[in-house]
């Protein structure tokens, strides 16, 4: 194993761990409320603060690392060094053995008490949990990294999608409904639902959203009735609609029956960009009601946190989201790289328009200083001490908002590869199992700390 994270490991301080000062769940014992949770984890408001709690009642802000993905570990540049570490060939038994191990005592080394949402490994997930841990339910495969296009944005409308919904719920969720490990379900991964998030994405694809799908279906589906009502809400007559959209629709029932008729959104017409949203609000809404009902049926126990949303966007688009989410979901959970005032303005603006507890299911920081890594990913630091510096403060910052719950770092291992956008992720330590010395010292800090810093 990595002698450097050994060493790291055997420093953590022992009160950390201590049963003294946390509960089995990583939860604060010196903070606890009087819920009848059941033995799971719930949210709680008190005292003008959001909190998490453990199944054992005891106040919790969840604190992880994302991105234990094995097929990060078997690149080219780097499968040869892990094989050698691990003692066994790729997926070997010896080699998951040291995969899972290696994962115990790094999470440990950092003081991490969750596993986040990108850490769908079956080599960590068919065992013992190593943390509390985020799973996935996902019945619309719409996330972004996926490439989603027009066959993924399914007729929400329809009847076959509750069918979707249940059969996703049942799959995914019941077999885990008892699992008092599990801190909550989460779907789709920063999924493109507006038109100014569809815009954002020109340089790379066209990605498109319900509005732009559901317009071109053919009359007999539930979503196009849909749309052409909204649109006769929006507009008295279809001349009025035509000199929007450039159309010659002598009647609704003419704009109801054309199929394909306006592919992908004119972003230099505003009103267009409305009347989509309009639609988007409403698409959303059925989408989480559905997917929320097929939840709950099967499991009464968990939280619920809907898709992670990408909180890098235009403010108007992610208030929409956000306002939509916030009807259904238990935590608003989201996607955000910034820091300082960038990250607070972001914050209070979810705070705001949703008044539920938030939490940062993706976030972090790059550095240079790696010749194999050009261009990591944003915000850039100058160097890895920079950058820890940065974590501490983000941390400082985030958790002393009383709705923030959580924050889950990205990743684990830095990536020399480019990914599509041209940037590179940074891990913690190097694709050959060298850590970044300043950043595990300053995560280490962070969960020191991680209570107080809603007392400061």
């Amino acid at each position: 194993m990595n002698k450097s994270i050994l060493l790291l490991f055997s420093l953590v301080p022992f009160i950390l761990h201590s049963s003294e000062t946390l509960d089995p769940y990583g939860g604060w014992r010196a903070k606890s409320f009087g819920l009848d949770n059941k033995g799971f984890f719930r949210t709680h408001f008190e005292d003008g603060q959001w909190w998490l709690v453990t199944p054992e009642n005891h106040a919790f802000l969840s604190y992880g690392l994302n991105h234990y993905h094995s097929n990060l570990w078997v690149q080219d540049f780097n499968k040869e060094y892990w094989e050698n570490e691990y003692g066994g060939p790729a997926w070997s038994p010896e080699w998951k053995e040291g995969f899972y191990e290696h994962a115990r005592e790094t999470v440990t080394a950092i003081g991490a008490n969750t596993m986040g949402y990108h850490n769908e490994e079956r080599i960590l997930l068919e065992r013992e949990p190593l943390l509390p841990y985020i799973r996935q339910y996902i019945p619309v495969e719409f996330s972004l990294h996926m490439r989603a296009r027009e066959k993924e944005y399914v007729d929400v409308f329809a009847p076959d999608f509750r069918r979707i919904c249940d059969e996703a719920a049942k799959d995914q969720v019941a077999p885990h409904a008892d699992d008092p490990m599990v801190l909550g379900f989460a779907m789709a991964d920063i999924p493109v639902m507006t038109e100014r998030w569809s815009k954002a994405l020109l340089k790379w694809n066209k990605t498109p959203t319900w509005a732009m799908v559901l317009r071109n279906h053919p009359a007999s589906s539930p979503g196009k009735q849909k749309y052409v009502e909204t649109m006769k809400s929006r507009y008295k007559k279809p001349r009025d609609f035509n000199k929007v959209y450039g159309t010659d629709f002598d009647t609704w029932v003419e704009l109801e029956q054309a199929e394909d008729w306006r592919e992908f959104t004119d972003f230099n017409n505003e009103t267009e960009i409305e009347d989509n949203n309009a639609f988007n609000r409403l698409c959303m809404h059925k989408y989480y009601e559905t997917a929320e009902a097929a939840f709950r049926a099967v499991n009464p126990n968990h939280l619920f946190f809907g898709d992670k949303l990408n909180a890098n966007l235009d403010p108007i688009d992610l208030e929409l989201m956000v306002d939509v989410a916030k009807d259904y979901v238990d935590v608003i959970l989201y996607q955000f790289y910034g820091q300082d005032d960038y990250q607070k303005s972001f914050q209070k603006r979810i705070a705001r328009v949703s008044g539920l507890p938030m939490m940062n299911g993706d976030g972090g920081f790059g550095a240079f200083g790696d010749p194999r890594m050009p261009n990591p990913q944003n915000p850039q630091a100058r160097d890895q001490v920079q950058r820890a510096e940065w974590m501490k403060k983000f941390a400082k910052n985030a958790f002393a908002h009383p709705n923030f719950v959580g924050w889950h770092i990205c990743g684990v291992i830095d990536s020399w590869a480019t990914a599509p956008h041209g940037t590179q992720k940074a891990g913690i330590y190097n694709p050959l199992g060298v850590h970044h010395d300043p950043v595990f010292e300053a995560l280490l800090e962070v969960s020191e700390n991680l209570y107080h810093f809603r007392e400061e």
